[in-house]
């Protein structure tokens, strides 16, 4: 993923400092732009590898008592195996209590209907898909704002 001068204002470009992990055919970019909001922006083939890089890094940053949101830029995942999807799944059940809200923008067929898996498994009010860039923007933008006051 390299930025471009569309990319500016856009605060789903990995900073230099991102955690990151690339496949072959995937990559994955990790931070923390505040300590209660967790972004991830993936591209290509989401594989176990690239979910446990995604596990690893929450794991580090989780702290008991603590309520998170999770704001994830998959506009470009093509697809998502379903060993990762079942990771993902297993470690945010373990982790309920700390992760409040997942908010991920989708493009493709599959990962929507590897999302909707996912939405049944952890619950539809804690899952927000957004098809538009735009939206996903404006809540991750009201999540930063909230913080602030």
């Amino acid at each position: 993923m390299t930025s471009t001068t569309d990319d500016i204002g856009d605060p789903f470009v990995p900073p230099l400092d991102a955690h990151q992990a690339r496949m072959p055919d995937g990559e994955v970019f990790l931070w923390q732009p505040r300590p209660t909001i967790i972004v991830q922006k993936a591209s290509g083939v989401m594989s176990r590898p690239l979910a446990e890089c995604l596990e690893d890094f929450c794991r580090e940053v989780l702290a008991p008592g603590v309520h998170y949101r999770v704001f994830a830029d998959f506009e470009q995942v093509t697809s998502y195996n379903r060993d990762a999807r079942e990771l993902q799944t297993t470690f945010a059940l373990e982790h309920l209590d700390a992760l409040e809200a997942f908010h991920v923008l989708i493009s493709s067929r599959d990962l929507a209907l590897a999302i909707g898996a996912y939405k049944h498994e952890v619950g539809d009010q804690r899952v927000h898909t957004y098809s538009e860039r735009a939206s996903l923007i404006r809540s991750y933008e009201e999540a930063m704002r909230e913080l602030l006051h």
